[in-house]
């Protein structure tokens, strides 16, 4: 067996490695999170009959539990399934295949994913996962207050100045909606956790994110994570329309997007992860479009004044 050390692994995958009934020959590392204080990780595992599973850990027992009751809403043929549980740690389905680097430039198929996303949005969640993790229609007091945080630590560590951190403050302020709809999402659908099997089928095959939040931030992220520029996402959306509803995202976009670039630039930063720039460069550019259309729309209506 590939030598993996039993403290990564931990004490709960290896107790589900030990139920399965034939002897695991290899064990890889495929994903953990460079941060201290975090035992997030997932690996390949080979077992002598032939069969290759993905062992998961999480960080703690509730994260586990919430993404193998969330899981098992998926549609079992676009996303890979959770097999088994235990403590911090499943065991999940391997899906072979290849992550395809062309997605947004192919129109057909961001339809057919933005489709897919829609339907995930749409799930009615059964009466106990409602009572458990459900949230409703969410305040604007829910997004204000955490857009106000991640701005003010983002410019605690230096990476926002005084200026636009006002900024921020004033976007949380005046653009955050009024109502906000919550339902089931992905939470981390991106190219990168969508692989196309062996029948040319895309499956998305990382869920470790799955939770109960707010939808058009999931939207938000898609936008990033992608990325998506405005006729790829014009593509996404129109696909996703086909299942759900996109208003929220729609008629709010650029607070979404803010929201989901401080919410990105304040993870990476803390835990100092690798490409960590890349959402603070996207919030800085958005905030000084919108800074730059807001004073030019200041201007103009000075500039009209004068001239009456």
């Amino acid at each position: 067996m590939r030598h993996i050390e039993p403290d990564l692994l931990g004490p709960d995958l290896i107790a589900l490695i030990d139920e399965v009934a034939t002897p695991l020959i290899e064990a890889e590392v495929i994903t953990g999170l460079p941060a201290a204080g975090s035992s997030r990780a997932s690996f390949r595992l080979a077992f002598k009959d032939g069969v290759t599973v993905k062992g998961r850990r999480f960080d703690n027992a509730d994260i586990a539990e919430r993404v193998r009751a969330l899981s098992g809403l998926l549609a079992a043929d676009d996303f890979s399934r959770v097999l088994a549980w235990r403590g911090c740690a499943t065991i999940e389905e391997w899906v072979d295949g290849k992550v395809d680097d062309t997605i947004c430039r192919q129109p057909r198929l961001l339809r057919f994913l933005g489709a897919r996303l829609g339907k995930v949005h749409a799930t009615i969640l059964p009466p106990q996962v409602e009572q458990r993790y459900g949230q409703g229609r969410q305040t604007a007091r829910a997004l204000r207050d955490p857009l106000e945080r991640l701005s003010a630590e983002l410019f605690e560590m230096g990476n926002l100045t005084q200026v636009q951190h006002e900024f921020v403050r004033k976007i949380a302020r005046t653009k955050c909606p009024t109502s906000i709809s919550c339902g089931l999402l992905h939470g981390d659908y991106a190219p990168e956790n969508i692989v196309i099997n062996e029948n040319g089928y895309p499956v998305v095959v990382d869920n470790g994110s799955i939770r109960v939040g707010m939808l058009a931030l999931d939207l938000a992220r898609v936008w990033y994570r992608w990325p998506l520029d405005g006729q790829s996402e014009a593509h996404f959306l129109d696909g996703y329309a086909s299942a759900s509803d996109c208003a929220d995202y729609g008629n709010n976009r650029e607070f979404w997007r803010v929201f989901a670039l401080a919410e990105a630039a304040h993870f990476r930063a803390y835990w100092q992860t690798e490409n960590s720039e890349l959402p603070l460069t996207k919030l800085h550019a958005i905030l000084t479009t919108m800074e730059a259309r807001e004073n030019g729309g200041q201007q103009r209506i000075r500039a009209q004044r004068r001239a009456n």
